[in-house]
């Protein structure tokens, strides 16, 4: 990282301090070298809240090697003497992004043009700091102290060298205005200001200290038409009103990034609303308990939301649970964020209802469509591990979707929600996979993936991908056969029990199974390709389908989808399969637990038979996890 001069402000004390500006940590200072013993003590500009000192009487920039020669200049008594250095003004913002706007070529390299070496963020401010209900970005307000800590600093540094009768003009462009909103910090309020034009400036603000104002998203980037970046500068002018200097900075909205099971859960959302649930409910519970993760329950039966939910259980499909991140100092800040999706069902309100909050927010970026069947639900919408492909770091992982072939511009996730997501430009370009053959056509049902970072060259990348087998299924089934087992039976006390014998009988549902392994084939073949996996990154487990009864040619699982599981670190909590009992044990339960063992997954299973199995959902669709940021510098990667 570039270290700059820094601005030195002296006061009177005469206290020993080496602070200076920093460089991307915001821990270092390279003043520290340079400053002798006895030098005068030293101030630091910094973003959004800090007051210049009232007995500063002159500023220095001091040289650091390889940025700027030395220039001193001093303003103790410039309405007399007049200004002896080099007359320019000076628009701060995080270029560095260190969580502070500070004098000096740190800020100043590069803050014109936002790229990934260098230039300022700001986030949208879409969580509700004062608990109002709202949020904070759809006021014209500041909500509360804390609504501080959601503003990228802009500060215009003094210029006491300014003529009588001058003014300054701050000016936000007109294409992006609409989106960002700008506050003056006046004494210790903070104002809303009018930015659908140039904001005077004037001169008595110049000349007596820094002018601070701080910027907050009202849209992320996707939204309303926003390209995601705010050019802002800063005109000096004469009592004539032509310029006299100017500069300028460009800034960056952080993007919306959804995190995946790899990331370390928090707390774990059940929809509870039917009695049906409780099993399924204490049995998740008694999983985890003594574990750092807390199972929250809304709906009916748990937490209230404003409006009953009634069927509608399937929390992981109404909502995506991500981050934002604007730099901070010492750390960066993170705000939450559920994203809605465009379902029209109850549950679509457990964003508002339960999550936003204090560094809580939401986005809202698609109307619900009609006759689209499942595919905008979230269950359809799902993060890979992070990856290294084609020389390419995914540092927060590539989102995936389900659609179906034969209709591909509508049997597809929301064409708003795929758009907004890839121009957040972090874990895009989505990829598109085959899911036409599922009833419910979400890719929860046949990909998952699980933490492992074993040998280098074998499962060695930090995860595993795992994948639905019909073929592992059946044959499963061929080898209880085989042993005599043929009479065993599936499914037991459901009402539908079926022996092993009688699936491998039904030569209609063995060609179904064969038909969805050929279509899991082709798809494996484009995740590959789109993932970067050989081998040993994939780990199939045993899965058998049937024909809806409704819907004859679309698949349901058969035997509880053991893919469709809440991954929690190391422990892998998946539905019950109800297979066969021999000797004790279910051969699917088995087989699954084998197939984890050398990743280290402790497996654990929960009876989700009723109500979420009978309704074509497993463990994956009914519950849903508030997970760890990784990364949190996304502005580096």
């Amino acid at each position: 990282m570039r270290r700059g001069c820094a601005i030195v402000v002296v006061v009177l004390l005469g206290l020993v301090c080496s602070s200076a500006c920093s460089g991307r940590s915001g821990g270092g200072a390279p003043g520290g070298d340079m400053v002798e013993a006895g030098a005068p003590d030293v101030a630091v500009l910094d973003g959004p809240g800090e007051e210049l000192p009232a007995d500063v009487v002159s500023i220095e920039v001091v040289d650091v090697p390889d940025v700027a020669p030395e220039v001193t200049v001093d303003i103790e008594h410039e309405a007399d003497v007049g200004w002896t250095g080099e007359k320019t003004v000076n628009l701060l913002v995080d270029t560095n992004r260190n969580g502070k706007a500070e004098p000096g070529q740190a800020d100043e390299s590069g803050e014109e043009k936002w790229t990934t070496h260098s230039g300022a963020v700001f986030i949208v401010n879409a969580d509700d700091d004062d608990g109002d209900g709202g949020r904070d970005c759809d006021d014209d307000k500041l909500n509360g102290a804390s609504d501080v800590d959601d503003l990228a600093p802009l500060l215009i540094a003094p210029i006491p060298w300014m003529e009588k009768r001058w003014y300054g003009e701050l000016l936000v462009e007109s294409k992006s205005a609409e989106h960002v909103r700008l506050l003056e910090l006046s004494g210790e309020d903070w104002n809303v200001v009018d930015i659908s034009g140039p904001v005077k400036v004037s001169e008595g603000k110049l000349k007596s200290g820094i002018v601070r104002f701080g910027l907050e998203g009202r849209h992320f980037a996707g939204e309303e038409g926003f390209d995601g970046r705010v050019s802002v500068s800063f005109t000096l002018r004469d009592h004539d009103g032509n310029a006299v200097d100017s500069d300028s900075a460009q800034l960056r909205v952080s993007p919306l990034i959804l995190t995946s099971g790899m990331n370390v859960a928090s707390e774990i959302q059940v929809a509870y609303s039917m009695p049906e649930q409780a099993g399924f409910v204490a049995e998740l519970e008694y999983i985890v308990q003594g574990l750092p993760y807390d199972v929250k329950t809304v709906g009916d039966l748990g937490v209230a939301l404003k409006n009953p939910i009634g069927g509608d259980i399937w929390i992981q499909d109404a909502v995506e649970i991500g981050f934002t991140v604007l730099p901070g100092d010492p750390k960066p800040h993170v705000v939450r964020v559920a994203l809605k999706a465009p379902r029209d069902k109850p549950l679509d309100q457990v964003g508002e209802d339960i999550f936003l909050g204090a560094d809580f927010g939401l986005a809202d970026v698609a109307e619900p469509r009609e006759d689209v069947y499942w595919f905008d639900w979230f269950g359809n919408l799902e993060v890979s591990a992070p990856l290294l492909h084609d020389d390419y770091y995914y540092p927060y992982g590539k989102l995936y979707t389900g659609f179906d072939p034969a209709d591909p511009e509508v049997m597809c996730m929301h064409p708003l929600i795929r758009e907004f997501l890839d121009v957040q430009d972090a874990q895009g370009p989505i990829v598109q996979v085959d899911t036409g053959w599922l009833l419910i056509g979400h890719v929860d049902e046949i990909i998952s993936w699980i933490p492992w970072s074993g040998e280098v060259g074998c499962c060695g990348k930090g995860f595993v991908m795992l994948y639905a087998s019909p073929a592992e299924g059946v044959a499963l089934l061929e080898k209880l056969s085989a042993d005599g087992h043929g009479d065993a039976v599936l499914f037991e006390g459901t009402g539908v029990e079926v022996t092993v014998d009688e699936i491998l009988g039904d030569e209609l549902l063995l060609e179904f199974n064969q038909m969805a392994q050929t279509r899991l084939d082709a798809t494996l073949i484009h995740l590959r390709e789109e993932f970067g996996l050989i081998d040993e990154d994939i780990a199939f487990v045993p899965t058998l389908f049937e024909p809806d009864e409704q819907w004859g040619s679309y698949a349901v699982a058969l035997v509880p989808n053991m893919v469709n599981s809440l991954v929690l670190g190391s422990l892998f909590v998946a539905p019950d399969p109800h297979g066969p009992i021999i000797d004790g044990v279910d051969p699917f339960k088995a087989a699954l637990r084998e197939r984890l063992k050398p990743y280290s997954q402790v497996v654990e299973f929960v009876d989700n038979w009723y109500p979420y199995h009978v309704w074509s959902g497993e463990v994956h669709c009914g519950t849903n996890a508030t997970r760890l940021p990784l990364n949190l510098e996304w502005w580096w990667m």
